[in-house]
């Protein structure tokens, strides 16, 4: 019977929206009853793919009638030297980020509960392709044919300024893939603004779906669509805004916007109301909490205790993000309203963060609305990455009369089911197959021949290759011609790392541990393999007699620079003296580091690096 009613309720709220005359909201096109599936933070590719960020929607985007994953996420630069306090600095003053951008990850729904990466359906022919670093998902039926796109909202990293980055704008094709469209779809062929926030809706009431984005230029700018997926784009609005969303605030018809401030730089929190033609003019203030509490990234609402309009969820965090709490706003009316702050995440007193990066960074980065426990009242689903302060998978259950509960994943009365990293499998072309097979980098050179004459006889171990990940984008190493696949990360401290690599090199696929110490004396970073610790080099024995040098105090390494006439003999000489001319690329791309773990290890080997 609760099943019922519950039903009836969001039939009833939905055809409310739905009505003759009043507009399609994105947050209507993101939520959906029953929402106890929760994408893992990190899944397979992802998290070597993204620095940080892997954001993720769950739909139905090929229609099979199983939903999907969708990811994106900031780049993972190789030329990360952290300076300032935020992403604009994450190449050094006045840098731009180096390295491949990666795009969108898709993972379709299977029958069997597993999701397989078909990332390759997602087309984008831009030189070069991808993304910067994509804040927002904003996903509709832009072109009007059944089948949901998505603009990815791109204000980029590095650069030391907040002009922002080009966006990526994907439209389904009639082939059953995603075409980026920007220069085709978007009025303006450059289009590139520093948009933190976004929101989808039928802002101008004509059946279609538009975008607003957010611009630190003070102004809104909305992408009006033609109906096919074609967007004129022009100031909407003189709002200086960090988080919006879209929903009809005062019933008459139109969307209006609800924005959230970066407080602490002066910006509003509040509620800016549509003229019914698409502009945002009259604007109000929302209640402000007490306390520190003045980071508003992410904003959202929806009628929490059922008298028929929209109440406001807020996402708040302190100075760089230091501390997670959810504001809750109550619509009471006539632009009056109630609010509570339900604090998640408090840091300790005495902790003073230098960046954004911080390893109390918990800030909620996506709110969505279900009823789980079909009692007709919708709970606060909250995303965020699994940080130190607070798992992700929480909620904040609805207990009637504007009351919530916060409950923690996994705990009792918290239905929401984290997937599981084995459910995210691979294409059946694996990143190692598209290396070696399609790009045939990885090649035979002498030194490889000289190894495996070496190797005749022998035997290379079954290696246990447990903890090992796998990277995006393998490394390429041009003197050997071997590549790097993976790492398990070990140890470390401020000037040296303790790691293992897992290397391809003509055919053959081995692990080598490794030592990099950094002698600030010589400003040099010494990168060394071991001959005799955890898998030495390939677990051959016969090759510890060759290390002769020291790292940590330890012995049994050799660095390409202390390389021996015998070793020239087995072949390795090239491979070790690869390994030090790609120490930056090798430290920034160890998945298993933490941001701040990696701008410690990279903070001083910054010189005569290639």
């Amino acid at each position: 019977m609760n099943k019922i009613l519950v039903i009836l309720f969001l039939l009833v709220f939905a055809n409310q929206v739905f009505a003759k005359g009043k507009p399609q909201a994105g947050i209507f096109i993101e939520n959906y009853d029953g929402m106890i599936v929760h994408g893992h933070p990190k899944p397979g590719i992802t998290k070597q793919r993204y620095f940080f960020g892997h954001r993720w929607d769950y739909r139905d985007f090929n229609n099979d009638g199983i939903k999907d994953f969708l990811y994106s996420g900031a780049m993972r630069p190789t030329n990360i030297e952290m300076a300032g306090k935020d992403t604009s600095g994450t190449c050094g003053i006045n840098k731009k980020c180096k390295g491949e951008m990666p795009g969108p990850t898709l993972y379709l729904g299977q029958k069997d509960g597993s999701y397989i990466d078909n990332s390759n359906l997602i087309i984008d022919n831009r030189k070069p392709p991808g993304q910067s670093l994509s804040r927002q998902q904003l996903i509709a039926d832009f072109n009007n044919d059944g089948i949901l796109d998505f603009y990815l909202a791109d204000h980029g990293i590095g650069g030391s300024n907040y002009n922002g980055f080009r966006d990526s704008y994907f439209l389904s094709q009639k082939n059953g893939t995603w075409l980026e469209s920007s220069s085709t779809h978007l009025s303006k062929k450059k289009f590139k603004i520093f948009d933190h926030g976004g929101a989808v809706g039928d802002i101008d009431n004509d059946g279609d779906i538009d975008i607003v984005l957010t611009d630190l230029e003070r102004f809104l700018r909305c992408l009006i669509n033609d109906g096919t997926g074609k967007m004129k784009i022009k100031k909407c609005g003189s709002i200086n805004a960090f988080a919006i969303e879209l929903g009809d605030f005062d019933n008459d018809g139109d969307l209006d916007i609800v924005h959230g401030g970066h407080e602490y730089e002066g910006t509003v929190t509040g509620i800016a109301f549509n003229d019914g033609k698409g502009k945002f003019k009259t604007k109000i203030k929302l209640p402000v909490p007490e306390g520190n509490w003045g980071t508003v990234p992410e904003v959202s609402f929806w009628d929490l205790d059922n008298d028929g309009d929209l109440d406001i969820v807020l996402s708040r965090a302190g100075i760089l993000y230091v501390g997670t709490s959810i504001q809750i706003i109550e619509n009471l009316g006539e632009n009056k309203f109630n609010s509570k702050l339900y604090i998640l995440v408090n840091p300790p007193k005495d902790y003073k963060p230098t960046h954004e990066g911080n390893e109390w960074n918990d800030f909620i980065d996506q709110i969505r609305f279900s009823d789980l426990d079909n009692d007709g009242l919708a709970e606060i689903v909250l995303f965020n990455g699994d940080t130190k302060g607070l798992k992700t998978g929480s909620i904040l259950k609805n207990k009637g009369g504007m009351q919530f509960k916060h409950i923690k994943n996994n705990e009792e009365g918290n239905p929401v089911k984290i997937v599981s990293q084995e459910m995210y499998k691979d294409d059946p072309s694996t990143f190692f197959e598209r290396f070696v097979i399609e790009r045939g980098k990885s090649k035979q050179t002498a030194s490889s021949k000289k190894f495996k004459k070496f190797l005749k006889g022998k035997k290379l171990d079954n290696f246990d290759l447990d903890g090992f990940e796998n990277i995006e984008e393998p490394i390429y190493l041009k003197k050997s011609g071997a590549s790097i696949l993976a790492y398990k990360y070990i140890d470390h401290g401020k000037d040296w790392i303790d790691y293992d690599i897992l290397f391809e090199w003509d055919g053959l696929k081995f692990p080598v541990s490794m030592c990099l110490e950094y002698y600030p004396q010589y400003n040099f970073p010494a990168n060394r393999a071991s001959l005799v610790d955890r898998f030495g080099f390939a677990g051959l024995d016969e090759l510890s007699v060759h290390g002769f040098h020291i790292c940590r105090g330890k012995n049994g390494y050799i660095g390409g620079w202390e390389i021996k006439d015998p070793i020239k003999e087995i072949g390795i000489d090239t491979l070790l003296e690869d390994l030090n001319f790609k120490v930056r690329p090798i430290i920034a791309n160890i998945p298993q580091l933490s941001l701040d773990q990696r701008k410690e290890l990279l903070i001083n080997v910054d010189k005569n690096i290639n």
